[in-house]
């Protein structure tokens, strides 16, 4: 497979390059069935103090999702390679992978890679379909304190997620392709996507945590809150000397100062908040606008002014 990577039309790196998917109303899907399994406690050390903690899991029987664009092509390019280049003129590979015709130019590139001429993918059909079973498992933990002093009163929160497992069991067409990646038959490089263990894996972190410290004196009031999530691996860009692309955890803060008076008679709060206060960007993917939108966004430093009035 290695050897179609000097094919120009096939591997354009650019960055200009997209992989459209097509999709028609999926009929024959099944509904999701799943288990859920919770045990929590919950510890009161003083009133101004409660600590939970909520260990789960839940199994999902018939996960409705897609066998995915990337692992279509890694398919269309094992059956291109068992063909080689016999009956070029009606072999078209994997159907649901539908392409360009081949450029002239490179018609001497693919006979030396003993495979028949293909050109660049217009489109991928890629319905959703029931999957296997999948599993996931955590713990959240939250810790509340408040409390009261000359300075004004003070409330602290902390809420943390830890992902302990998240599993798609591979079966059907994701087995046999785990079958042959296991093989050699699929090089380490090129990576298969959306089955078997998928945690710290494609904006699946297996850490998240927020908290919130606000204070309150009298009219005047402020807060600091803060979001921190973990980093995982990009799976898209495969290994490089045996090491995945970690795309780097990242932590955002916001701050507010609110004030409440009275406006003709009414109730009303001004509030000025600064989101992301310290102007953190999204860590660098190999994704559109070089940043993983699944998991982050990538709004720098701003502003808003709230004015609420109770009529």
């Amino acid at each position: 497979m290695n050897e179609l990577q000097s094919v120009g039309n096939v591997i354009d790196s650019d960055s200009r390059y997209t992989i459209q998917r097509k999709a028609v109303g999926a009929s024959g899907l099944e509904a999701e069935e799943s288990d859920n399994t919770s045990f929590g406690i919950v510890l009161m050390p003083s009133d101004s103090l409660t600590i939970t903690v909520d260990a789960w899991s839940i199994e999902k029987d018939k996960t409705i999702g897609l066998f995915g664009r990337e692992n279509q092509t890694v398919n269309d390019m094992l059956l291109r390679l068992a063909n080689g280049t016999n009956n070029c003129d009606t072999f078209a590979g994997d159907p649901l992978v539908v392409r360009e015709a081949p450029d002239d130019g490179d018609l001497a590139a693919f006979a030396a890679a003993g495979v028949c001429p293909f050109g660049e993918i217009k489109y991928i059909e890629n319905n959703y379909i029931n999957l296997a079973m999948r599993t996931v498992e955590g713990v959240d933990v939250g810790i509340y304190y408040n409390f009261s002093t000359d300075w004004g009163d003070f409330d602290i929160r902390y809420n943390g997620t830890y992902l302990d497992k998240f599993e798609q069991e591979a079966t059907g067409q994701f087995a046999d392709l785990q079958a042959k990646k296991d093989s050699g038959e699929i090089p380490e490089s090129i990576p298969l996507k959306g089955f078997g263990d998928l945690l710290n894996k494609d904006g699946i972190y297996d850490e998240k945590h927020n908290f919130r410290i606000s204070w309150d004196k009298g009219d005047w009031g402020a807060s600091l809150s803060g979001t921190q999530k973990g980093a995982f691996e990009q799976t898209s860009l495969g290994l490089k000397n045996g090491v995945p692309y970690i795309v780097d955890s990242v932590t955002h803060l916001d701050a507010t100062v609110s004030y409440n008076f009275e406006l003709s008679g009414n109730k009303a709060r001004l509030r000025f908040a600064v989101k992301n206060l310290e102007d953190e960007r999204a860590p660098t993917a190999d994704r559109y606008y070089g940043f993983f939108a699944d998991a982050h966004g990538d709004y720098g430093r701003n502003y808003y002014v709230d004015l609420r009035v109770s009529l």
